[in-house]
């Protein structure tokens, strides 16, 4: 054989190894990746809230931390739904802007859907959004005669957000997720102050665990 043909034949045997090596690094992948996804999610996290803009809860109010629960259901691979809590608490930094009271509890109750995007076999990138009702609770336990005040303002709440996710073991992930939110809020007002009321807009970031079943 001469010198010629036999660099032909090693080159050749060399792609070929590369190409079996490939194929089989990438169907071994896709066989952990298949496995490592699951069909029901729950998940916990923290929230730092941040109000920003011309509007009472970014002028008016001291958002300080938030809770966020969550479950959803994954109908093919990638597509879920599922229904999602969050709670923000916040205390009141001007009464002038806002009202005579002291804090507000903010509790969501929301409806989500998004799309799973597997990277590869821990990471994991989740957009969604997500459509509900919020109640601001508002109150105040100190008076001067010891009365107490305690009312609500509805709104209704869009949340648009991105998860990056690393699996940990099988059933279990930590996440990032960044969150833009708005509060269309139902707040009578004087005409004057309408535009400061109407909506207010939050940049949430969240840190958590999923776990999946």
């Amino acid at each position: 054989m001469s010198s010629s043909l036999l660099t032909k034949t090693l080159i050749l045997l060399f792609f070929i190894n590369c190409w079996t090596f490939y194929a089989q690094t990438s169907d071994t992948l896709e066989i952990k990746t298949k496995e490592s996804k699951t069909h029901l999610n729950v998940e916990f996290s923290g929230i730092v809230p941040i109000a920003f803009g011309d509007n009472f809860a970014a002028d008016g109010m001291d958002f300080k931390y938030g809770l966020n629960f969550s479950f959803k259901g994954y109908f093919t691979d990638h597509l879920f739904f599922g229904l999602k809590f969050q709670h923000l608490r916040a205390d009141v930094a001007d009464q002038t802007l806002v009202g005579v009271f002291e804090h507000s509890n903010v509790n969501s109750y929301l409806a989500v859907g998004g799309y799973r995007f597997v990277l590869d076999e821990q990471f994991n990138i989740e957009p969604s959004l997500g459509i509900g009702a919020t109640v601001y609770n508002n109150k105040k336990t100190t008076t001067t005669f010891d009365e107490k005040i305690d009312f609500e303002d509805d709104a209704t709440t869009l949340i648009f957000s991105a998860a990056a996710s690393y699996q940990i073991t099988e059933q279990l992930k930590v996440f990032i997720k960044p969150e833009y939110r708005i509060d269309f809020m139902q707040i009578d007002t004087a005409p004057i102050r309408q535009d400061f009321f109407d909506e207010a807009h939050f940049l949430n970031i969240l840190f958590g665990i999923r776990f999946g079943y």
